[in-house]
């Protein structure tokens, strides 16, 4: 009889973390020693969505519509040791919400998910009426998360919310689209916080002082929640403290910002260390920003201009800026980038998956892996 050869058990493991979550059901059918191993992936990164119909999952990412929802919630009842597989967990309701019965199961199953390390509510439009409140969702809640976003179209609890964050201390990355009226956090909050993405000033002025933040997305697409239209300029809005925060900044994502209050150009002078910039849109104000940053290394342009206009801002950006390495501009492929390096008569094209390892704060220069 051939000998059967055994696959060393690192080796499995290692397979299926890339397997797609379909792969994974039909390796957990296989026999009674691969359901446990099969389960783990099955149940490490899960989204709750608010569609009738049954949704793609991708390779990490296993999306369930709702009716799905309610079935999935009934199988961790039973086994509640499930629960505890689950480290991250979206709940998008970008069209539109649940039932009231299922928000009532998903309430009392959410406390049983205590391995949770990264949990995203994303809610965009005006408040639903069954929707429950973040305080609801949170409260009696003992997981300590590194990743946390919120995007709800509403007020939140301040109060509540404040004091779930002052229990975060391992808490990395924090990203709060909805209105923020707290005047600060306590200092010792969310003391590893080093990711902050958000669309309201007052959100960076209560989080990023006392804080090691080194990454800042700034999203612009809502207005309202930055200048008033009696600001010339963005650079009036920064205060002492921000512009002293901001000094510490060295990856900074900038999106959708209004060139009527001056674009990049006022921001630049705060920003000293920044080393990653990325940002939206083309413009004389924001090229000259750029060309104020000394310390730039990274400089990522999403829109699309055409190569004679590249090969000129790049002549521009690297006879300034000594430290700048790699410019890249988008095109009209989503995924698709053009990439210069210094003395480059001709881009190379390369895909968003090349840029993002810059924007990762772990890569950074320096940083110690945690």
């Amino acid at each position: 009889m051939q000998e059967v050869t055994k696959i060393p058990r690192e080796l499995i493991n290692r397979i299926t973390y890339f397997c797609h979550p379909s792969t994974l059901y039909c390796w957990s059918l296989v026999s009674a020693a691969c359901l446990p191993e099969a389960q783990t992936y099955l149940y490490r990164d899960i989204t709750f969505a608010s569609h009738w119909n049954e949704l793609p999952s991708s390779q990490f990412n296993r999306r369930l519509d709702w009716r799905r929802v309610t079935l999935f919630l009934a199988s961790i009842r039973q086994n509640p040791q499930l629960a505890r597989l689950i480290r991250e967990l979206t709940l998008d309701l970008a069209e539109g919400s649940w039932p009231a019965h299922l928000w009532v199961k998903f309430l009392n199953e959410i406390p049983a998910m205590t391995n949770l390390v990264r949990f995203r509510y994303i809610c965009p439009h005006a408040i639903i009426n069954n929707n429950p409140t973040l305080e609801r969702l949170l409260r009696g809640t003992t997981t300590k998360l590194r990743e946390l976003e919120i995007y709800i179209d509403s007020a939140i609890d301040h109060d509540y919310f404040a004091y779930f964050l002052s229990h975060q201390e391992d808490l990395k990355i924090l990203s709060l689209r909805c209105s923020w009226d707290l005047p600060v956090l306590q200092p010792d909050s969310c003391p590893r916080l080093e990711a902050l993405t958000t669309w309201s000033r007052r959100c960076m002025e209560a989080i990023l002082p006392e804080r090691p933040v080194v990454k800042l997305c700034w999203d612009l697409t809502r207005p309202s929640y930055w200048p008033p239209d009696d600001y010339d300029s963005i650079d009036h809005l920064i205060s002492s403290q921000l512009s002293q925060a901001l000094s510490k900044i060295r990856i900074l994502i900038l999106q959708d910002i209004v060139q009527d209050h001056g674009g990049l150009l006022p921001i630049a002078p705060h920003l000293p260390a920044l080393e990653v910039l990325e940002l939206e849109k083309h413009s004389e104000a924001n090229v000259e920003g750029v060309l104020k940053l000394a310390n730039l290394q990274i400089f990522v342009m999403r829109q699309k201009i055409n190569l004679e206009h590249q090969r000129a801002l790049g002549q521009r950006c690297f006879s300034t800026l000594t430290a700048l390495r790699l410019l890249f501009f988008g095109s009209a492929h989503q995924d698709c980038f053009s990439r210069w390096g210094q003395g480059v008569e001709e881009p190379i094209n390369v895909s968003y998956a090349e840029i993002t390892p810059f924007l990762e704060v772990e890569n950074l220069p320096g940083r110690q892996i945690q």
